[in-house]
């Protein structure tokens, strides 16, 4: 039988099944692992209704009560959530295939190599995009002096982001300004000191680049004054650590009241274990049942020393059999129920978050990441270069349904 194209495919779809997908992309990403799946998230965009109170229509008095219902709202409104398009690509040249056709399965090695990182890479973006507002930025500009390759992190931690290899666009904003001009190419991360060093000065890159500027990878931040989400609308989007404005978030103003932009507390300065207690005592009152929280590693090992000999271990399993995949967390009782915290590496370090974990959805369409083959192939050949190619992504978002009863904690 000749070795081609159809024959390739038909041992690719034995080699990427769903368990495999689950096991490249769970490790280390807890919080995307406990989120139920919704896998048909067909049609336009989904309606995802959320009541943020009651019918105020009573009164001690029959006729006021009455009058009241003629005007009195239901305190319901719905979430119009759109889905995002990500994707990644492998390709391998017919040289390599042909380089390695005596050693039996080396073309398959060398084929899975590079879709594992393409995989694994989706995985990466997913996961960090999950505590995001959508904007696509990675990180902000601390430099004061820019006749340098050396570009400094205002969050050193926000070095988890930066590999080597990727080109960087620059704002003035997170999203009310275009572009900066110019870009800017990774050469080299130093993940110990939180720094990133780029091919050309950081001036020359981007000519007007300055403090506190937005980093973004280039293609995820649209070149506009008023861009359009293009990255998932995370933690962050749904539970902003600032009370959101009227400005519509999928077709909702949250300012008819607060339940639909979720609780928010500041506990800069307080030790962790005490922040924590204190924000889920508000999520307490507002009638919450937390039960899973994130941090970052840093925030992780400090909750650890802060509960001393108190400190109580707990495990999750996530996925199925064929792809099982344990995360053990620490169980912190609060006013607000037990709350289980896990470590994400992309949590950011300043935020701890505390979930009502069946609040949560993430919707798409197939598995995320997938092999992108609507058209029953899952190899292509290349049509301007002599190989093959192979399209990883995914089409999805995530979906809240009752943010008012998740906390932001600032730290």
């Amino acid at each position: 039988m000749a070795f081609d194209l159809t024959t390739l495919a038909d041992d690719l779809k034995n080699r990427f099944t769903p368990d495999f997908i689950e096991s490249m992309v769970y490790p280390r990403k807890p919080l995307f692992a406990a989120l139920k799946k919704m896998k048909e998230m067909t049609g336009d965009k989904w309606l995802q209704p959320v009541v943020f109170d009651d019918l105020q229509a009573t009164s001690a008095d029959f006729t006021t009560a009455q009058t009241q219902s003629a005007a009195a709202g239901p305190g319901l409104d719905r979430f119009e959530i759109t889905r995002i398009k990500k994707y990644s690509f492998a390709r391998v040249d017919n040289e390599t295939i042909l380089a390695t056709k005596g050693d039996q399965g080396a073309f398959f090695q060398a084929l899975t190599k590079a879709i594992d990182q393409s995989m694994s890479a989706q995985g990466r973006r997913l996961n960090w995009e999950m505590y995001k507002e959508g904007w696509g930025d990675i990180g902000r500009v601390s430099n004061t002096s820019f006749a340098t390759t050396t570009l400094t992190l205002t969050n050193p931690n926000d070095v988890v982001r930066f590999s080597k290899g990727q080109i960087l666009v620059i704002s003035d904003t997170q999203n009310a300004s275009v572009l900066r001009a110019g870009t800017l190419t990774v050469a080299g991360v130093n993940r110990s000191a939180g720094t990133v060093t780029t091919t050309a000065n950081l001036s020359t890159g981007v000519a007007a680049i300055a403090a506190n500027d937005w980093i973004f990878l280039q293609g995820d931040r649209e070149d506009a004054a008023s861009p359009t989400r293009r990255c998932l609308a995370g933690l962050e989007a749904y539970v902003p650590a600032t009370a959101p404005s009227s400005t519509a978030f999928f077709s909702v103003d949250r300012t008819q009241d607060s339940r639909l932009g979720g609780l928010r507390y500041d506990g800069t300065g307080q030790p962790i274990e005490e922040a924590l207690i204190d924000a889920a005592a508000l999520a307490g009152r507002e009638g919450a049942q937390l039960d899973f929280g994130v941090l970052n590693p840093i925030t992780y090992g400090q909750l650890i020393k802060s509960l001393g000999s108190k400190v109580q271990y707990v495990r999750m399993d996530q996925g199925s059999n064929e792809a099982k995949v344990g995360f053990e967390g620490i169980r912190l009782y609060t006013p607000a129920g037990q709350v289980d915290f896990f470590q994400d590496q992309d949590c950011p370090s300043n935020r701890a978050w505390m979930l009502q974990l069946n609040t949560w959805m993430f919707g798409s369409m197939g598995d995320v990441p997938r092999v992108i083959n609507t058209d029953g192939l899952e190899v292509l050949r290349g049509s301007n270069y002599d190989g093959v190619e192979l399209r990883v992504g995914y089409y999805g978002n995530v979906i809240g349904k009752a943010p008012g009863w998740n906390i932001n904690v600032q730290i």
